[in-house]
């Protein structure tokens, strides 16, 4: 499956330092709920994902994923 995470407004929030931290943390969430990130990437506004999936629901997965950084980012 592939996602794509855009910022808040698309603001470009996402600065390499950030970004060196927050792929890793999103491919140990994967993890943690029985998925395998296979790439993740993306630049200052937008995050990519591809990822391979159990047979749950995808609406499920995107809320793991995305909720979990992006409250500890303080955008939530």
């Amino acid at each position: 499956m592939h996602c794509v995470f855009a910022t808040k407004r698309r603001e470009l929030c996402l600065t390499a330092p950030i970004r060196v931290r927050l792929w890793p943390y999103l491919g140990g969430i994967a993890r943690e709920n029985g998925m395998k990130a296979l790439i993740v990437g993306g630049v200052d506004d937008h995050v990519h994902l591809l990822l391979s999936i159990p047979g749950i629901a995808v609406v499920c997965l995107a809320g793991r994923l995305w909720g979990i950084p992006h409250r500890n980012l303080g955008h939530g």
